[in-house]
């Protein structure tokens, strides 16, 4: 069958797909919250898995799971595809993070400790009900044969989910991926589009201090890592920023300090954990050489042992101008120009979305979250929450844009 008009029937072809995405809307309400109450921490999301699966499965979807690691991949075929065809991926990511929510909601963690203070609750039914939704218009289509799959990653806070599933074979056969993140920087109704760089690269820290422990009525007996730990990230604070051109964009802060057991003890030891945000791998470079200077000076100085060591490294994600173009096109489509914001810069903010990127061009965009009536916390924040009308916009736009990807001449 031949689409000559292959333009012209985009709209109408995401408008079918809409259609159920909206039928879906309450439904899909009702799945957040579950997701948001039922919080999973990094690489133990198995109930988050037997969720999606479940649902996926009772709606006649086969989605695949891994018996080592959590998560799944599904895909749904909208029409006849050639055994060759490639997909457009959306991807929605899993786990939560380690905060005690603070949030006035019925529907609140019920795990002391965990909450999705980042929206990956959102993401989750972003991805699943766009794929709920396609299924149900698979089998009437009436457009060009189009691949979707459905990537459900765990792990995105630790930087390891996306490896995971690609090691998997999740990127095989792809062709485009896309991610939606939520953004409470814009009200429910609007998005943010940007070509190029969006996330920073990433780099974890940790500094191990050893000295020598004694009494805290006599410290001139010891050699305290606690004092040497402070004197560190005093001089980190105020020495990197003097390191490398003020204009380029880089953040190095600490989360973590580790120490001791009782007031009146100096330990023996402390650990900080870090990170370090930066675009340009030159800067990146010279923070990382001033930092390893910094830990042997103050070690000297302060008669310890500093060993500093960089893990985790994250890259940035740089979006794809083609697919940015498929995201904005349908927002555009389903919100109006107006509502889109052209972001001119990156965020210091990490993703492993990034991984993806190694695989296939793609491309992500900030879902606005915010209430429009009402008070507004920011990510990783305890009272942190969303405007629940975000939820089907976020998933049409990724429909209308994977279309637009899949039905390209």
């Amino acid at each position: 069958m031949q689409y000559p008009d292959l333009a012209h029937n985009v709209p109408h072809l995401a408008a079918v797909l809409w259609s159920r995405v909206e039928a879906l809307a309450e439904r899909q309400i009702e799945a957040r919250r579950h997701l948001h109450q039922s919080p999973e921490p990094s690489g133990e999301e198995w109930g988050t898995t037997a969720f999606v699966a479940d649902t996926l499965t009772e709606a006649g979807h086969s989605p695949r799971t891994f018996g080592d690691v959590p998560g799944a991949i599904c895909d749904v075929d909208l029409g006849e595809l050639p055994p060759d065809a490639l997909r457009v991926a959306i991807r929605g990511d899993m786990d939560a993070l380690r905060v005690c929510e603070e949030a006035d909601v019925p529907y609140a963690s019920d795990r002391p400790g965990l909450m999705h203070a980042c929206g990956h609750d959102a993401h989750t039914s972003l991805a699943l009900f766009a794929a709920l939704a396609a299924g149900e218009v698979a089998a009437d289509w009436d457009g060009p044969p189009i691949g979707l799959r459905f990537l459900f990653q765990p792990a995105e806070e630790n930087g390891k989910g996306a490896h995971w599933l690609c090691k998997r074979g999740a990127m095989k056969g792809v062709s485009h991926v896309l991610a939606a993140h939520v953004d409470p920087h814009f009200p429910a109704g609007e998005v943010g589009v940007k070509d190029g760089p969006l996330t920073a690269f990433c780099d974890e820290l940790h500094v191990n201090v050893k000295g020598r422990g004694g009494h805290a009525a006599r410290p001139h007996e010891s050699r305290d890592p606690l004092a040497a730990a402070c004197s560190l990230v005093n001089t980190l604070y105020s020495l990197v920023p003097r390191r490398y051109d003020a204009q380029q964009a880089a953040v190095l802060t600490f989360g973590m300090l580790n120490t001791g057991a009782a007031p009146n003890v100096i330990p023996d030891s402390a650990e900080l954990r870090g990170t370090l945000r930066t675009f340009d791998p030159a800067v990146r470079d010279t923070i990382l050489r001033t930092v390893t200077e910094a830990c042997a000076g103050v070690g000297a100085a302060r008669a310890v042992s500093i060993e500093p060591k960089f893990v985790a490294a994250l890259a940035g994600v740089t979006n794809d101008p083609g697919c940015t173009a498929a995201l904005a096109a349908a927002a555009a489509d389903l919100l109006g120009e107006e509502a889109i914001t052209r972001l001119d810069r990156p965020s210091l903010g990490g993703e492993d979305f990034s991984g993806y990127l190694d695989y296939a061009p793609g491309a992500m965009f900030r879902l606005g979250c915010a209430p429009i009536d009402g008070p507004d916390y920011p990510l990783h924040n305890p009272k942190f929450s969303i405007d629940e009308r975000c939820l089907a916009i976020g998933t049409k736009v990724l429909l209308g844009a994977a279309v637009r990807l899949a039905t390209r001449a």
